[in-house]
């Protein structure tokens, strides 16, 4: 899934539109009244016009939201600039989703080594998101040993359910939305997981998880393929 984020000038107001691509690419082209016709020669003919002026209903603020994995590391979270930035897309009206890869890896954005998760690098990241109003929704994309680490469903259990101790417990910052895991399905990735399995591990994951803290919200999970059939929420 891609997310497409135009930004126009209207009315002297700053509207940002997150404009889902789906099932083909959107590409743009300004006209002069105020709306906006997207357009692909691969979409088989199909037309999507978007009307500025028009506003039909409104849309739950939980619908749309931002990826931020810049947020991981804690000279971001601390820098204003990138902060007011941030605050200017979002308007602290929708998600901000901490999800990526580096997460897990040799990477700045890094919370864990060796499956110990930094508790002081991860307040620090999270103080001044929670400080400033917004809503946070943590990915966990897999188990502590990165991409491929996604077989034992208890030691995955054990490690989302210690960062949830350690965010909402150890420090209080109360972080309600939880996602598990990332791409972990089997036509996505081999050997990847099947139905079964994936229940199998979110059903463990999500138990342990709210057993260190029931008032959490968890959902999964992020998929790598469109078309599947199976889905878990809670």
């Amino acid at each position: 899934m891609n997310i497409v984020c135009v930004m126009y000038t209207l009315k002297r107001k700053i509207i940002f539109g997150f404009l889902l691509s789906l099932m083909f690419g959107c590409g743009g082209s300004d006209n002069n009244d105020n709306t906006e016709t997207l357009d692909d020669t691969a979409a088989s003919g199909i037309q999507v016009t978007v009307d500025w002026d028009s506003q039909i209903r409104e849309i739950p603020r939980y619908a749309y939201g931002i990826n931020s994995p810049a947020n991981f590391i804690p000279s971001f979270s601390n820098n204003q600039t990138f902060m007011s930035n941030l605050e200017l897309i979002t308007q602290k009206k929708s998600f901000i989703r901490l999800h990526g890869w580096g997460m897990l890896g040799d990477s700045p954005e890094a919370w864990q080594g060796g499956g110990v998760w930094n508790s002081s690098k991860i307040e620090q990241a999270l103080r001044p998101l929670v400080d400033g109003g917004y809503s946070i929704m943590i990915n966990i994309p897999s188990g502590s040993q990165g991409e491929d680490d996604y077989q034992d469903p208890q030691a995955f259990a054990n490690f989302c359910a210690d960062l949830v101790k350690i965010v909402n417990i150890d420090h209080g910052l109360g972080i309600k939305y939880w996602e598990i895991p990332n791409e972990r399905e089997s036509i996505f990735i081999d050997p990847g997981l099947s139905v079964s399995e994936m229940a199998t591990l979110i059903n463990t994951a999500s138990a342990a998880m709210k057993a260190v803290d029931p008032s959490i919200k968890w959902a999964s999970y992020s998929v790598g393929q469109r078309g599947l059939s199976y889905s878990v929420s809670g």
